[in-house]
């Protein structure tokens, strides 16, 4: 008899796979007609109600599964209806319509409830056009009056002003007359106007150039004559300079079949010396053993462009032990025997005749002393031959060479601070630095030197003269001293003409200077006021007489009219006129001062007419000469008066005791024009 199993409400989870242990293999089978539930989930797999089968009932796996479970989105059919995965399964997503298939759904009101993803929808609903299928969030946006990125915004970042041009030939590239502004709404529209030739597809910028005597390219050449790039049909040639019929690689040019090659043009480009026309890719190479550049010997094994090592294309060495000799060497006449060659060649071969050499650089093949090895000498010859003479071969310092100074002063002594060293004595150069001041020529080594105890600035002429170059102390380099004891008796002493014997000069400036005393008719004091009267021995005196006015106005009233007129011996130049009217009280006017000869008669008329508020005087006039007061006018009452008086003479400077050099100075101070000397100072004419 069979067991019963334990009712399902009272057995834990736990304990059913301990259970099915028991009754698997090696234990107690199921009786035929009991009902069965591996997985412990309460649903029997052999339900004979198929509404309450459990559909999985494997052991462990199947616990999830049976009739009314909560179905999931998981890949199974949780509640064992027959259906995976229905729309009310736990996880279940919405999808919404994808109708043109660009990966963004549409808003609708019942979206799709699945738990992967139906075919036809999306997983967003972030389409602004499910029709088509270019127009979705983040498209590239084209200038097609549609919100292609559904950004709400239609065509940005165009110029809806910019022009489109008509794209014939479809090459990208449109013609050049505007056909369209904004948006064009025909596929043939481009916003490049740079096509030349909008009726060939093959011709646009950029395009490559082809043998079609078409500008392909739109570059304005055509054919051969663009150089920019590939020419498409074309055949390339190569410069063969030497002639030899192999060209270089370097400056190929590429022409179509119909064009003219020019001269000296080939197709070979093998060359790799297109300077030698013997050397190119049949060109034979000589041993050349002594490496002289001439061979002699066998020849490489082969034609070869490249020379090989130790081999020339030229046969013709006379010994190829001996690099110095082969047949085309030219051999140049040494006629000064210094072992260097004149410019005019003489023999060629193998064998020279005596005195031949193969040098060719003497510049004077006359002197052997002048050859490439000789040294620069100051001698005016280019000594060396490298083209320089003397100072100016700056590679080699010519030999011979002098020593001298400059000579600013021309006094044939140099200052030894301008020391030069040149071929010869340069203009205003001398042989010596014996010069102390180069600016003197007056101090040389030769200067002589006299005492001078009295420091005037004149020596002693009966003094033993010191000749050097420097100044001695106590010494001067004149001799001209009229008396060494006496600081005012030298060469520049003053003399005045003394007509009348008195001691004292008369003119304003010295007859003489010097040495002169005991000279009849002169005097070394000068400022005899009449040098005809040797009685008349006061000094201070000296040039012409002169007088001078001036006159002033002193006014002290409140409102009045004054005019005041000064006339010496009725000349225009004399007079003087001031006039005034309502002026302050106090106020005062000056005439400008006028030179009126000595002893000349003035008249001075002053008119005043007016009130006086203050009641404290008559305005008045006061006239001056030689700065003192002549006379002050002022009336007591209204009226005109006219007064003469005489212009005493004066020099100009009224203290007796004064040197007065300058007489002709009009003064207002007694001692403008005096000067004081004590000795007098006198400056040599």
């Amino acid at each position: 008899m069979a067991r019963r199993l334990p009712d399902r409400r009272l057995l834990a989870p736990w304990a059913l796979p301990i259970l099915l242990a028991a009754c698997g293999p090696g234990g107690d089978t199921v009786a035929d007609g009991e009902l069965v539930d591996a997985d412990g989930d309460g649903f029997f797999a052999n339900d004979p109600d198929e509404r309450n089968a459990d559909c999985d009932d494997r052991p462990v796996s199947g616990a999830a599964v049976f009739p009314g479970a909560q179905e999931r989105c998981n890949g199974l059919d949780d509640d064992c209806n027959g259906t995976i995965d229905d729309s009310y399964a736990l996880g279940v997503l919405e999808f919404w319509p994808d109708n043109d298939n660009d990966g963004f759904g549409v808003r609708v009101e019942n979206p799709a409830q699945a738990c992967t993803r139906p075919l036809g929808y999306s997983a967003n609903r972030r389409d602004c056009d499910d029709n088509a299928a270019s127009v979705y969030p983040g498209a590239l946006e084209a200038c097609n009056e549609v919100d292609d990125d559904c950004d709400t915004e239609i065509d940005e970042g165009f110029d809806l002003d910019a022009d489109w041009f008509l794209d014939n030939d479809r090459d990208g590239f449109g013609g050049k007359n505007v056909v369209d502004t904004g948006c064009p709404d025909r596929p043939d529209y481009v916003r490049d106007n740079s096509d030349c030739n909008d009726g060939n597809r093959l011709v646009f910028p950029g395009a490559l150039e082809l043998c079609d005597q078409v500008d392909n390219d739109c570059d304005g050449l055509i054919d051969a004559e663009d150089t920019d790039g590939e020419l498409i049909g074309s055949r390339r040639w190569y410069l063969d300079a030497d002639g030899d019929t192999y060209g270089t690689l370097l400056g190929p040019l590429d022409l179509c079949p119909t064009d003219d090659v020019p001269d000296g043009y080939v197709t070979d480009a093998s060359d790799c010396n297109d300077a030698d026309a013997r050397q190119n890719p049949e060109s034979v190479w000589f041993l050349d053993a002594d490496r002289d550049g001439f061979g002699a010997g066998p020849t490489w094994p082969e034609k070869q462009c490249w020379q090989p090592f130790a081999y020339s294309l030229d046969d013709t060495d006379c010994d190829d032990a001996d690099p110095r000799s082969w047949k085309g060497r030219v051999w140049y006449a040494d006629a000064d025997r210094d072992g260097f060659g004149g410019p005019t060649p003489v023999g060629v071969g193998c064998s020279p005749q005596a005195h031949w050499v193969e040098s060719n650089d003497d510049c004077d093949d006359r002197d052997p002393a002048i050859n490439l090895l000789a040294a620069e000498v100051c001698n005016g010859k280019d000594d060396d031959c490298d083209g320089a003479a003397d100072d100016d071969d700056e590679d080699d310092v010519p030999t011979g060479r002098t020593i001298s100074w400059g000579d600013a002063d021309g006094d044939g002594y140099g200052a030894w601070f301008r020391e030069v060293e040149v071929c010869g004595v340069p203009p205003g150069n001398v042989t010596n630095a014996d010069d102390c001041d180069d600016r003197n020529p007056l101090r040389t080594p030769l200067t002589q030197w006299w005492i001078d105890r009295d420091r005037d600035g004149f020596g002693d002429p009966s003094s033993t003269p010191i000749q050097q170059c420097e100044v001695p102390p106590q010494r001067v380099d004149n001799p001209s001293d009229c008396d060494d004891t006496a600081f005012d008796r030298n060469g520049l002493t003053p003399w005045w003409t003394d007509g009348d014997g008195d001691g004292l000069g008369s003119e304003l400036e010295p007859a003489g200077y010097g040495c002169l005393e005991g000279t009849p008719g002169l005097a070394d004091t000068p400022g005899d006021c009449d040098d005809a009267d040797n009685t008349e021995v006061t000094g201070g005196c000296f040039g012409p007489q002169i007088g001078t006015v001036q006159l002033f106005l002193d006014v002290d009233l409140d409102s009045f009219n004054v005019s005041a007129t000064l006339s010496c011996d009725d000349t225009a130049a004399t007079k003087l006129t001031l006039a005034a009217g309502l002026l302050d009280a106090g106020r005062t006017l000056s005439s400008p001062v006028r030179e009126i000869d000595a002893d000349a008669t003035c008249i001075i008329t002053f008119v005043w007419n007016g009130s006086d508020p203050s009641l404290d005087g008559p305005p008045g006039a006061r006239v001056k000469s030689c700065g003192d007061e002549i006379g002050a006018f002022s009336p007591t009452t209204t009226q005109k008066i006219s007064d003469p008086f005489e212009v005493e003479a004066c020099s100009g400077c009224l203290d007796p005791d004064a040197y007065n050099y300058d007489p002709t100075v009009l003064i207002d101070l007694a001692d403008e024009a005096c000067i004081y000397l004590s000795p007098p100072v006198v400056v040599a004419p």
